[in-house]
């Protein structure tokens, strides 16, 4: 109809990345001691962006698809709708292409890959009662397909669920800035009592939108605390992480209307009280965009 509006972005680009982490099954297949560090290592793969959204009304329900930057290629389909209380995001995501080591802790022998599926949900209400209030809900599942760690110790089986409540306070000022601060709760209950887990976090999101550059980022600092010693370390796993977010769209490029260039880089570290699982990583997106 004349008031429908509908929005189609494909971008491709080259995905670069690079991390040190144990449980990384592109990284080395191979470990000689569980009290090593973990080696670097680093993969370059082409991606490709789909965004897509539709709204039969201005201020109405908007429904959307998107693949963000990931290499597991994720999917996400969506619906973004107004109610009495606020604005309402649900959305549903399944990454498509993830694999984990059979054991990640074999020594002296190449490690085996095996598939893991992975998917889950997300339910978001923001501008609650007319404030700048945030809260968000989202239920993660996975399953790992020839869990043999999980097998050899039950403490270690890896099958199970993420629950993630994110509760902020999104504001917007003049000239295009927003900041977003979050505190997040987790909980991860998985079939393993030594890989479930009680998480904190707190998160600070920062953005700008211009006619020359759009900015996204996020800031985000945590905690993971599991529930029982891990039979191989003869200790409960303690984990501390920091991770860094950005992505940056020039739009209109070339005297394009509809052709974009985009970065961005995400970087995390992590450091436990058990040395297999120290871990960092970063990763490298440049593309172009075109809008239909």
């Amino acid at each position: 109809g004349a008031e429908d509006s509908a929005n189609f972005e494909l971008t491709g680009g080259l995905l670069n990345v690079q991390r040190a982490n144990h449980e990384w099954v592109h990284g080395p297949a191979r470990i000689d001691s569980l009290d090593e560090s973990a080696k670097s290592a680093s993969i370059i793969m082409p991606v490709i962006i789909l965004e897509i959204s539709y709204s039969a009304e201005p201020g109405g329900v908007e429904y959307y698809a998107d693949s963000p930057v990931s290499e597991d290629g994720k999917l996400m389909f969506g619906m973004r709708s107004p109610t009495g209380i606020g604005v309402m995001d649900t959305f549903f995501y399944a990454e498509l292409d993830k694999e984990v080591w059979q054991n990640p802790f074999l020594v002296g022998t190449d490690r085996k890959e095996t598939r893991a599926t992975s998917y889950g949900a997300e339910l978001g209400l923001s501008e609650i009662g007319g404030t700048h209030l945030v809260i968000e809900y989202g239920a993660e599942f996975l399953i790992v397909g020839t869990d043999i760690a999980g097998s050899l110790h039950p403490e270690l089986e890896r099958d199970g669920m993420l629950h993630r409540v994110e509760l902020g306070w999104a504001q917007e000022f003049s000239g295009g800035f927003s900041v977003r601060p979050s505190v997040i709760a987790e909980r991860g209950n998985f079939d393993g009592s030594a890989m479930s887990f009680d998480g904190s976090a707190v998160a600070l999101e920062l953005g700008y939108e211009g006619q020359a550059l759009i900015i996204e980022s996020r800031f985000e600092l945590g905690r993971h605390s599991y529930d029982a010693e891990h039979p191989l370390f003869a200790s409960a796993r303690e984990d501390d992480s920091v991770s860094a977010y950005l992505l940056t769209t020039m739009p209109g490029v070339f005297d394009r209307a509809k052709l974009s260039l985009k970065a961005g880089l995400i970087w995390e570290s992590t450091e436990s009280n058990i040395n297999f699982y120290d871990a960092r990583g970063d990763l490298l997106f440049g593309g172009v965009g075109y809008r239909f």
